[in-house]
C-alpha cells in the first residue's frame, strides 16, 4: 500500500480516525487480496495501535515476506462514517 499519516489533531479537524490513510493499494498484493481499498485507514497491526506511517513501518520490521498479519482497518461507509474491520494480509 501507499499511505499517509493521519495524526490525532488532523483526524479531529477532518473527522476521520487517526492512523494510516491508504492512498493506493497495489494490484494483486496482500492488501488487495484482503479486500482493502483506497480510503481505508489502518489503525492497528496484530493488536498493536498504529497512528502513523512510521509506526506501521516500525511494526512491519518484526515480520517477514509471506507472513500473515491481522490489520485493524476503518472502512469508509456511504454515510461518511467508518466501520472497523479486521483483515488478514499476507505480506509481500
Amino acid at each position: 500500500i501507499t499511505g499517509i499519516s493521519v495524526s490525532d489533531a488532523f483526524s479531529q479537524q477532518i473527522d476521520v480516525p487517526a492512523g494510516v490513510y491508504v492512498t493506493e493499494v497495489a494490484s494483486g498484493g496482500g492488501a488487495d487480496k484482503a479486500g482493502m481499498t483506497r480510503g481505508c485507514i489502518i489503525t492497528g497491526i496484530n493488536g498493536s495501535s498504529v497512528d502513523s506511517m512510521d509506526a506501521l513501518q516500525d511494526q512491519l520490521e518484526y515480520y517477514t515476506k509471506g507472513e500473515a498479519v491481522t490489520l485493524t482497518i476503518q472502512v469508509p461507509q456511504p454515510d461518511g462514517n467508518y466501520k472497523e474491520q479486521k483483515v488478514e494480509v499476507t505480506l509481500g
